[in-house]
C-alpha cells in the first residue's frame, strides 16, 4: 500500500514539473548569455527551446543573474529572459513579457528580436 502511494505521488510530481504553457523542441544549438550590460558573455548551448523559454548548458557550474539576455545566433534571436531555475549546469530562462517588467498590455509581446536588428521581428 505504502509502495503504491509512494508510486502516486512520484507520478504526480513528475507531472507537476513537466507541465509547461508552451511545447518545447527539442535542439543543440549555441548561444549566448549576456551579462553586465553587454560587457561579459558567456557560451552556452541551448538543449530546448519554446515560445516561453529554453533550457541551456553550460560545459560546467555556472551563476546566473535573475535577469540576462540570451542570444541564439543561429536562429537570429535576441531575448530578454529571466532565470526560472538552476541545476548544475543547465538552468531554464523564461522570455520576459513586458508587464514583467513593468505595467503594461496583457497582449503585449516579449522582447525577442533579429540579433542583428532592433527589434526587426518579434516572435
Amino acid at each position: 500500500m505504502e509502495q503504491r502511494m509512494s508510486m502516486a505521488i512520484e507520478e504526480t510530481l513528475a507531472s507537476e514539473r513537466d507541465r509547461r504553457w508552451h511545447r518545447r523542441q527539442p535542439l543543440a544549438c549555441h548561444a549566448r548569455v549576456i551579462v553586465n550590460d553587454r560587457m561579459s558573455d558567456l557560451t552556452c548551448t541551448v538543449d530546448n527551446l519554446s515560445a516561453g523559454g529554453a533550457c541551456i548548458r553550460f560545459a560546467g557550474t555556472v551563476a546566473l543573474p535573475r535577469e540576462f539576455v540570451l542570444e541564439i545566433r543561429s536562429l537570429s534571436v535576441r531575448a530578454d529572459v529571466r532565470l526560472a531555475w538552476s541545476g548544475g549546469t543547465r538552468h531554464g530562462v523564461k522570455f520576459l513579457w513586458p508587464q514583467h517588467r513593468r505595467c503594461g498590455s496583457a497582449r503585449a509581446k516579449p522582447n525577442i528580436a533579429l540579433a542583428d536588428g532592433p527589434l526587426a521581428r518579434s516572435v
